[in-house]
């Protein structure tokens, strides 16, 4: 049995809003495994290589990470029950570019090791 190296959570960014059409399962502590997409309109096509994702968990601080082509690997620490927000920002030079957060994407209780 293997495991699939990644989870792929599409985003649409149109303008400063982000949405998600269809989420899976996604399990808490879960590290490695889940992958972010965003997919932009052409606003944000200029900004690749100078974006960076935040995820809100419902518990614990924002987690940011570097956005690279146009993808983000989830963080363990932003992945905890009940749910998550998605957000992204763009800086380039004086210009501070962000998306609202996305709507609360659900976050099931996973087994760990102690």
């Amino acid at each position: 049995m293997s495991i699939t190296p990644y989870s792929l959570v599409q985003f649409i960014l149109d303008g400063q809003d982000i949405r998600t059409d269809a989420v899976g399962l996604m399990v808490d502590r879960t590290k490695g495994v889940y992958l972010v997409e965003f997919n932009p309109d052409e606003i944000w096509s200029g900004y690749d290589g100078k974006m960076t994702a935040v995820f809100r968990p419902a518990f614990g601080e924002e987690v940011k990470v570097p956005v690279v082509d146009f993808q983000a690997e989830i963080p363990p620490d932003a992945i905890h029950a009940p749910w998550v927000r998605v957000g992204v920002y763009a800086k380039d030079g004086n210009v501070t570019y962000p998306t609202v957060f996305s709507s609360r994407i659900a976050i099931q209780d996973g087994t760990y090791i102690i």
